[in-house]
């Protein structure tokens, strides 16, 4: 994980966080480079003048992951050089808990347009469905890690008025945006090892808190989605939140 925190009107510095090893390392970087990252977190620093000429990448940063000031957190400038693993782990599950309520609080309250505006992608445009799909599972869960694995139509030009079609499976992975590939082996692996899972319900095949990993299978009148994901936690609202989702997407 990469959080970054802005250090002047210039410059950042970038933490990566070490999971494995209980460690984490920093760099600074010019604030021109924060687009171009994978950042989690992104904390600004409460002056004005900082943030004046960055408010525009800050606005459109915010939809990615959570964007705070360090005032919020309680940090000055000088608590931002020296923040240990420990310290950044807390920081992140408390702002990301925030954010990720924000996020599914706005889906509350804007659920029918969004599930008549994907309803209608279904029909028009299966890539477009999937991608913005993908990008309401990674507000909703805040995850770090997402893949959607779903059945796909690739079309091959046999004759000039012939055309053969073939199914095939295809993910939508990213960091910060979606982009669909054709599985690989072991992720059509997946999709006949979770076969008998898939129901037009949302169903929450299997979560481990320990490791952090959630697996979710659904199906949208007979095409089957698999859903997987690393998560801070997993909690009653999310759950809710994406099962009336689910529940819109699967009506007939």
């Amino acid at each position: 994980m990469k959080f970054a925190f802005l250090k002047s009107q210039k410059q950042a510095v970038i933490y990566e966080l070490d999971y494995k090893n209980q460690s984490q390392s920093s760099i600074v970087v010019d604030i021109e480079e924060i687009e171009k990252m994978d950042l989690n977190l992104f904390v600004i620093t409460d002056n004005d003048e900082d943030t004046a000429n960055h408010l525009k990448m800050i606005e459109k940063e915010a939809k990615f992951y959570p964007v705070i000031t360090a005032g919020a957190l309680g940090l000055d400038s000088d608590m931002i050089n020296d923040l240990s693993f420990n310290d950044l782990k807390d920081i992140y599950s408390k702002v990301a808990s925030s954010w990720m309520l924000n996020n599914n609080i706005g889906l509350i309250e804007n659920m029918y347009s969004i599930t008549t505006h994907l309803r209608n992608l279904w029909v028009q445009d299966r890539n477009a469905f999937f991608e913005e799909l993908w990008f309401k599972l990674k507000q909703n869960l805040a995850t770090t890690d997402l893949s959607v694995i779903f059945n796909d139509l690739k079309e091959e030009k046999k004759k000039e008025d012939e055309v053969k079609r073939s199914l095939f499976h295809a993910v939508v992975k990213g960091k910060k945006t979606g982009q669909i590939f054709e599985a690989k082996d072991y992720e059509s692996k997946l999709m006949e090892e979770y076969k008998n899972d898939f129901t037009n319900t949302l169903s929450i095949t299997e979560y481990s808190p320990e490791k952090g990993e959630l697996v979710m299978t659904v199906k949208i009148n007979l095409s089957p989605i698999l859903i997987m994901a690393k998560v801070s936690g997993f909690n009653q609202i999310q759950q809710s939140v994406l099962k009336g989702l689910f529940e819109g997407l699967c009506k007939e």
